[in-house]
């Protein structure tokens, strides 16, 4: 019927996420030889800050079109025994045993859920089917009972048309009374596009949560994984006969902190290393996408211990004298000529912080002005990566600084701007 409004398939509401974010997923299941608008409504009064003046809100919107049949196709499960199930190889609990000699516990994996089978224990809400679109959810939970503080990182991807997955970090405290209660310590992140471009179907959700105390039988942790969407595979192949399998890659790391809660800000964890370490560098996904013309660019490094500048005082230095040792070498396009610039820039911000129980994890923040070239007529920015010049840096023993050999091979990263389609930019450099 025309101006019929069509009622969603499926909606979910995300608002457990870092930095007071929230998603809105909305899907529908749209008819073959039907016209369709989508209109998108803002509902709330304007932002005003303590002087009234007007607070922009920012949106990220992707929208996207997938051909059932090809979702068909894409969610074919394999021959028997060719991936596991994500419900049974994923561990039901993860104890001191579990860990390696290191500490440490590592799960990375591509793992399935078959529907129907692995479906059963979904918690479906009975409103399914109503104009709220609720589909229940279906939940993989691990306990973590560890006799020590830790850190964790976990992260999983999947494909944005056949499931929407978030994770939970639920702490379980006892009371005075013995009684457990539970609390979110942890956030997730929003939606992460892969290479943060949302060409691409697949998105990661990540749950990063440093210093986790362990308190054994008082404290415990429980990860969980959860589909919020179980009854869409259904919804897009009815047939009864029909196996439709849902893959998600899952990336689960713990790291003891080896010291019990009591004495985790006492006792100095010994360095691993001899020699200074460039260990990590973010963003881990290079070359990263950039949207639009951003003001500034920012980059977390980790060191394996404090950095020094070579050529300042020790017993006065500041952390902005590590200034010199960092560049951000970029290159820009003339819009009229196609004329190439290359250039380096120094950081505008340099900030630091160090947990006050690892002594082998210094992180340095750098942040560069980039914002010349956000309303510029007249170039743009092709790319912009981050330089590290070792010789400048030494520890406090005057050691000099050496990149971890998998970082070094990879390359520090590099942002790379979307705007920028690579056969545009060939077109205008050869004219």
């Amino acid at each position: 019927m025309l101006g019929q409004e069509a009622p969603p398939l499926a909606s979910q509401k995300i608002t457990n996420l870092a930095n007071d974010q929230v998603e809105l997923v909305t899907e529908y299941k749209l008819s073959k030889g039907h016209h369709y608008s989508l209109m998108v409504y803002y509902v709330g009064a304007p932002l005003q800050d303590e002087e009234g003046h007007a607070i922009c809100s920012n949106y990220d919107v992707t929208f996207s079109i997938s051909h059932m049949s090809k979702v068909v196709s894409e969610t074919k499960c394999p021959a028997e025994g060719e991936i596991p199930s994500m419900l049974t190889e994923l561990p039901h609990s993860i104890t001191d045993r579990d860990l390696d000699r290191e500490g440490e516990y590592t799960f990375e994996k591509v793992v399935k859920l078959a529907y129907p089978e692995d479906f059963k224990g979904a918690v479906v809400s009975k409103r399914q089917g109503h104009r709220d679109g609720n589909m229940g959810t279906l939940m993989k939970t691990i306990d973590i009972d560890l006799s020590n503080n830790f850190d964790l990182s976990a992260s999983i991807e999947f494909e944005f048309d056949q499931g929407l997955f978030t994770m939970t970090l639920t702490e379980l405290v006892k009371d005075e009374g013995g009684e457990l209660g539970a609390a979110q310590s942890h956030l997730q992140s929003p939606l992460i596009f892969k290479q943060n471009n949302d060409h691409f179907k697949s998105v990661r959700r990540e749950l990063v949560a440093d210093g986790i105390e362990s308190k054994g039988e008082e404290r415990k942790h429980i990860l969980a994984f959860v589909d919020r969407e179980p009854g869409l595979l259904h919804v897009i192949n009815s047939d009864p006969s029909a196996k439709s399998c849902l893959f998600v890659n899952v990336k689960l790391h713990i790291k003891s902190t080896q010291k019990p809660a009591e004495n985790l800000y006492v006792e100095p964890v010994k360095q691993q290393s001899v020699a200074p370490m460039l260990v990590s560098c973010r963003p881990d996904d290079s070359p990263t996408f950039l949207h639009g013309r951003p003001a500034t660019v920012s980059f977390d490094l980790w060191f394996s211990t404090r950095p020094y500048a070579k050529d300042k005082d020790f017993e006065t230095q500041q952390i902005d004298d590590l200034k010199d040792a960092f560049r951000l070498k970029a290159a820009s396009v003339g819009l009229s000529d196609g004329a190439r610039t290359e250039l380096q820039l120094a950081p505008v911000q340099i900030h630091s912080s160090k947990k006050e129980y690892r002594e082998d994890e210094y992180h340095v923040g750098v942040e560069f002005d980039i914002s010349e070239f956000e309303h510029s007529a007249t170039e743009k920015l092709l790319y912009a990566q981050l330089v590290v010049l070792e010789e400048k840096l030494v520890d406090q023993e005057r050691a000099a600084f050496m990149t971890e050999k998998r970082l070094r091979d990879r390359g520090l990263p590099i942002y790379v701007f979307e705007q920028n389609d690579m056969e545009q930019l060939l077109k205008e450099e050869t004219d």
